[in-house]
C-alpha cells in the first residue's frame, strides 16, 4: 500500500491540521534522517600496512560489515560487495548498545556486525567493494578492502577467527563447531610427531550401497584422531545433492569415544548424521565433509606444539535403482518404507453448520513426506476445505504426514466419509502394497434455529473481503457532551465549550501527526521489504528461466523463510515455519499461513520429490507461474506486523 493510499484515509478535520500533522512527522523523520551513521568493513586476518589481506587458496577469512548509530535508529540489512572470486557463507549477526551519560545528557550507541566467512579457490588479487546500507533513503558506504591469495601466503594461526561464517541464505546447516577440547589432553610424552600421518582424519560411514529411489540411506560422519585437538572449524558441510536430506544428529559438541581402526587405537567424535532419499535412479554421490583441526604435536624437541592440518572425507557412491514398473500403482506418490494409515473426525455427531475436523495420518519408517492425500469428494451437502497439513521426520528414521481437512454438512442426514487408499513401495520385498483408512460415519442433525438446508461458506480471504482489503481508521465522532441537546439543568458555558474544543483540537492534531509519521516509517520499512523480496526473487526467476525446478524450490522456500523471519523481527530464518507462524497476529495465520503452507509444499516437491512425481513443475511455465506466486504471497505477507496483534495487515 503505497503513502498516497494511506493519506487517503486520514480523517478529513480540515487543511490546517493536516498541513499540521505532516509537518510534525517531517520534523520526525528529519530527526532520524540526521543521525550519526557509520559503516566499515574489515578482515580477519586483518590487511598489512599496504591495506591488502594476504591469505593462502582454500584458507577461509572473515569479512565483517560493522554498522554504527548515535542513536536509536533503524536500518536495513547492509548490502555486502560482490563475492567473486570467493565461497560465501552468512552472515551471522551480533548487536551491541551502549549508554553513555555526558553532561546531563544520555548519548546512545548501537553497533551491529554482520559476518561473513570467504574461500578463495584460486590464486589472485581481488578487491572487495564497499558495503552499503540505506537509512531514510540516505545511502552509505564502507571501505573497500583489497585480498591477495597466495600460497605462499603466511598460515593464520590457529583460534583466529576462522570459523565457519554462520547460519546462510543457502544452507541452514552452516554453524561451525568451534570448541575447546580440554578433556581429551594426553600425557606430553604420547604426543605424536609433528611430522607424522593420519593424525586425524573424517570418516564417512553409510548403512547401504544399493537403494532404490526414496529408499532410506543413512549417512554419519566421524572425526576420528589420536592426537589432541585444540579446536576444529568445519569448512564444508556435504551438499549431498541427488539426494532429500533429513537431519538425524548434527552435533553441537564433540564426545569423543575410543575405536579401534585397523589395529590402531584412535578417539573418534559425531560430527553429524543424516538420512538421505535419493530423487533419482543412476549413481549419487555422497560428497566429502571437510574440515580443519589444530592438534597438539611433539616437535624435534619433544615439546609441544599446535599445528593446523585440513582433513576431508571419502567420496562414497551410491547405487540407485528405479522403482519398477510392473505393478505400479496409478495412484502411487512416491513414498518408500512401511506404513500405516488412519482416519479419523473429531465429532462424528454435530449439527448443519457445524464444522468438523477430518484427520488423515500416515506415519512409520521412510519419507512419509512423499505421500499425499486423494482428492475428497462427499457431493454437494458437505462442503470440504483445503487440508492443512503437519509433517515431521524423526531421528530414529520414521516419519508422518498428517492432513487436517474442514468439513462443514449443509444438510442434515447420515453422510459417508470413504476410505482413503494409499499405495506405498517396501524396498525389502520389492513389491508395491495399499494401506487404507477405515470408512467414517458422519450424522448430521437440523442445527438449531437453522434451516435443514444452508448456503455454501465461503472462506475469508484478503482479497474475497473489501472489508479487510480497503478498511481504514474509523471516522471520528464528536463527543456526547458537544452534540446532545441538554437532558440536565446544566448549561455549559461559552469558555467551558471553548475550552474544550481546543483540547480536542489539539489532542486530533497530535494523533494525527503521530498517525502520519507511522504511517511513513511502516511504508518506508514495508518497501525495504518488498525491494528485498524482489532481490531475492531474482535468483529464483532466473532459475525459472533456465527450468531448474530444484533450485526454484530450494532458493524459493529459504527465501520465504528469510522474509517470515525479519517480518517476525526473528533477523531472518532462525525457526521453522511453523514456529515462526505462532508469533502471527490472526488475521496473518488466517489468511497467510495456509497459502505459504500449500507454496511451501509445492517447492518442496519441485526441490527434493523422485523425478517421477514432479510433473508439470518441470516445465518453464508452471516454473514461472510458482514464481510468480510466491512473489504474490510474499508481497502480501509483507503488509504485516507481528509486533502488532490486530487482526488487520498494517
Amino acid at each position: 500500500m503505497s503513502i498516497k493510499q494511506k493519506t487517503l484515509h486520514l480523517p478529513k478535520i480540515g487543511n490546517s491540521a493536516a498541513a499540521i500533522a505532516v509537518a510534525s512527522s517531517v520534523v520526525l523523520w528529519a530527526a532520524f534522517a540526521f543521525a550519526s551513521i557509520s559503516i566499515s568493513a574489515s578482515t580477519d586476518p586483518s590487511p598489512d600496512s599496504g591495506k591488502t589481506v594476504h591469505v593462502r587458496p582454500g584458507d577461509p577469512f572473515q569479512y565483517t560489515i560493522s554498522v554504527s548509530s548515535d542513536q536509536s535508529t533503524s536500518f536495513d540489512d547492509p548490502t555486502p560487495p560482490d563475492f567473486n572470486g570467493f565461497e560465501a557463507q552468512g552472515p551471522s549477526t551480533q548487536s551491541e548498545t551502549s549508554a553513555v551519560f555526558d553532561n546531563g545528557t544520555i548519548e546512545t550507541k548501537q553497533t551491529k556486525a554482520f559476518t561473513y566467512t570467504l574461500v578463495a579457490t584460486q590464486e589472485g588479487t581481488y578487491t572487495l567493494g564497499p558495503a552499503r546500507v540505506t537509512v531514510s533513503g540516505k545511502v552509505y558506504t564502507s571501505n573497500s578492502i583489497k585480498v591477495k591469495v597466495d600460497e605462499n601466503a603466511p598460515q593464520a594461526p590457529a583460534g583466529s577467527g576462522q570459523t565457519g561464517g554462520g547460519q546462510s541464505d543457502d544452507d541452514v546447516f552452516n554453524q561451525l563447531l568451534q570448541r575447546q577440547f580440554g578433556g581429551l589432553l594426553q600425557p606430553r610424552n604420547n604426543l605424536p610427531q609433528a611430522n607424522s600421518n593420519n593424525l586425524y582424519f573424517i570418516q564417512a560411514v553409510v548403512d547401504k550401497h544399493k537403494v532404490f529411489v526414496g529408499e532410506q540411506v543413512t549417512v554419519t560422519f566421524y572425526l576420528v584422531t589420536r592426537a589432541q585437538i585444540a579446536d576444529i572449524d568445519t569448512l564444508k558441510y556435504p551438499d549431498l545433492k541427488g539426494f532429500w536430506k533429513e537431519d538425524i544428529d548434527v552435533a553441537t559438541r564433540l564426545n569423543f569415544e575410543p575405536v579401534n581402526v585397523n589395529g590402531v587405537n584412535y578417539q573418534r567424535a559425531l560430527l553429524a548424521s543424516y538420512a538421505l532419499f535419493p530423487i533419482h535412479a543412476g549413481i549419487s554421490k555422497v560428497d566429502p565433509y571437510r574440515t580443519k583441526c589444530s592438534v597438539v604435536v611433539a616437535n624435534s624437541m619433544g615439546l609441544p606444539q599446535t599445528m593446523s592440518v585440513d582433513e576431508q572425507s571419502g567420496e562414497i557412491p551410491i547405487e540407485v535403482m528405479p522403482l519398477p514398473e510392473a505393478g505400479k500403482p496409478a495412484n502411487f506418490a512416491g513414498a518408500v518404507g512401511e506404513f500405516t494409515a488412519s482416519a479419523a473426525v473429531d465429532n462424528p455427531h454435530t449439527k448443519v453448520g457445524q464444522p468438523v475436523t477430518l484427520t488423515v495420518r500416515l506415519e512409520g519408517q521412510g519419507n512419509a513426506k512423499l505421500a499425499d492425500l486423494p482428492k475428497l469428494d462427499l457431493g454437494p451437502n458437505v462442503q470440504v476445505f483445503d487440508p492443512k497439513i503437519n509433517m515431521k521426520f524423526y531421528p530414529n528414521g520414521r516419519s508422518y504426514k498428517e492432513f487436517q481437512t474442514l468439513l462443514v454438512p449443509r444438510q442434515a442426514g447420515e453422510f459417508k466419509i470413504p476410505e482413503f487408499n494409499f499405495w506405498f513401495f517396501n524396498p525389502a520385498r520389492k513389491t508395491y502394497y495399499e494401506t487404507k483408512t477405515d470408512e467414517i460415519s458422519l450424522q448430521v442433525d437440523p442445527g438449531d434455529g437453522t434451516p435443514n438446508n444452508m448456503p455454501a461458506i465461503v472462506a475469508p480471504t484478503l482479497a474475497a473481503n473489501p472489508a479487510l482489503a480497503t478498511s481504514g481508521p474509523a471516522a471520528p465522532v464528536m463527543p456526547d457532551i458537544l452534540l446532545a441537546p441538554e437532558k440536565s439543568g446544566v448549561r455549559l458555558s461559552s469558555a467551558m465549550v471553548a475550552g474544550l474544543w481546543s483540547t480536542l483540537w489539539g489532542v486530533t492534531v497530535l494523533a494525527l501527526g503521530g498517525l502520519t509519521w507511522r504511517e511513513l516509517r511502516d511504508d518506508d520499512q514495508e518497501e525495504s521489504l518488498r525491494e528485498k523480496i524482489n532481490r531475492r526473487m531474482k535468483a529464483v526467476e532466473a532459475a525459472a528461466t533456465n527450468a531448474n525446478h530444484r533450485q526454484v524450490g530450494r532458493v524459493a522456500t529459504e527465501t520465504i523463510h528469510q522474509v517470515l523471519g525479519e517480518i517476525a523481527g526473528l533477523g531472518g530464518a532462525s525457526l521453522e515455519f511453523e514456529k515462526m507462524a505462532e508469533q502471527a497476529p490472526p488475521s496473518f495465520k488466517r489468511e497467510i499461513v495456509p497459502q505459504l503452507r500449500k507454496l511451501l509444499a509445492r517447492l518442496e516437491v519441485a526441490a527434493y520429490a523422485p523425478e517421477g512425481m514432479i510433473g508439470e513443475l518441470k516445465e518453464k511455465a508452471e516454473l514461472k507461474k510458482l514464481v510468480v506466486e510466491t512473489k504474490r504471497i510474499l508481497h502480501l505477507a509483507a503488509q504485516y506486523d507481528f509486533s502488532d496483534k490486530e487482526t488487520r495487515p498494517k
